[in-house]
């Protein structure tokens, strides 16, 4: 007989281990979306160190400036003494024809065309590319023996500054869409959110039956309780839904105990209402009986599924409790996590 108890306890332990699992990552979604906001503040911290003043960034745009000028000039004074070179052999081909000297024309001709092919597109692209190289630049009358090398540093600090700011733009952009999900989470969370709603705007698995208790199936899909004996197995839907047991809610629950002894610094925890006798705190059990409530105690008020008036609805503990006659009608909380 005492193995048979000892088991019985033992059964009953590990079924409320494994039905409270799934609770602990009920808002994991906010406390990840948190994190990764943190993250991203931090990152964001980091890159403004990296982004230039603004007066340093005027000098080295200044510095840049310089370089692009040089490098605008020697490709005009490039072209303008390619089309130099052009004019001219025009001109000796324009004299040796009237010589009639053919070989001569026919070598200014080969050399016209050489030079033609230095005044195309892909050829000023690679030109401007070469006098891009700092290595190439020798200014005159200058304090800064390292020209090139300022030239490079303006460059990077520049390319640097830019890419952080991009960086920073889209770190700020994915903080406003993670703030944004996070506040549409805590309201999915916050039973305020479905006062005066019927049970068929808040489950999206058709078990919308208002001749069936549906208390026990609000609270679930407000705290995303999704172990036992679920509504999606009344409807065949393939997604997971939420329990529709009162019960199992309550052998689920982290800690449970009579309402007048719940902890004073908890202002967000489940409500029972049944007679005192269904209850057995020790045990983390209530009977199935047909006498039975709960809802969603926050900030001094109780939200529960009205059965009479099928939605949601919003009282304080002790209508709560009157919700049943009778002089051993007791409330019990319940903590879940």
């Amino acid at each position: 007989m005492t193995k048979i108890i000892a088991l019985i306890g033992l059964t009953t332990l590990l079924t409320s281990s494994l039905l409270a699992i799934p609770l602990s990552a009920q808002d994991a979604q906010i406390r990840a979306s948190q994190t990764k906001i943190r993250q991203n503040r931090e990152e964001i911290r980091l890159l403004r160190r990296k982004c230039l003043s603004e007066i340093n960034l005027k000098q080295y745009k200044t510095i840049a400036a310089r370089a692009d000028a040089y490098v605008k000039r020697k490709v005009r004074a490039h072209i303008a003494a390619k089309h130099a070179r052009i004019k001219y052999i025009q001109g000796r081909i324009e004299h040796w024809r009237r010589r009639k000297n053919t070989t001569n024309v026919n070598n200014y001709k080969a050399q016209l065309k050489i030079e033609r092919q230095f005044l195309t597109h892909e050829y000023m692209n690679n030109i401007q590319v070469v006098f891009r190289d700092p290595g190439l630049f020798h200014p005159v009358n200058r304090k800064v023996k390292d020209w090139p090398a300022e030239i490079r540093k303006a460059k990077k600090m520049i390319a640097e500054h830019h890419r952080a700011k991009a960086r920073i733009q889209q770190l700020e952009n994915q903080i406003e869409t993670l703030s944004s999900r996070i506040d549409e989470r805590k309201a999915a969370l916050d039973p305020r959110t479905y006062l005066n709603k019927n049970i068929s705007e808040i489950c999206k698995h058709g078990f919308h039956d208002n001749r069936k208790n549906q208390c026990a199936h609000f609270v679930s899909h407000v705290k995303e309780i999704q172990f036992g004996y679920t509504c999606d197995r009344q409807t065949s839907s393939r997604t997971r839904g939420g329990n529709i047991r009162v019960q199992e809610i309550f052998a689920a629950c982290r800690s449970v105990g009579q309402w007048r002894h719940r902890p004073r610094s908890t202002n967000d925890c489940l409500i029972f209402v049944t007679e005192a006798a269904n209850v057995d705190l020790a045990n983390k059990r209530m009977a199935n009986v047909r006498q039975k409530h709960i809802g969603i105690y926050k900030n001094g008020y109780v939200y529960h599924y009205s059965n009479s008036r099928n939605k949601v609805v919003k009282c304080t503990p002790a209508q709560f409790k009157a919700i049943y006659r009778g002089t051993n009608i007791q409330t019990f909380y319940g903590i879940l996590r």
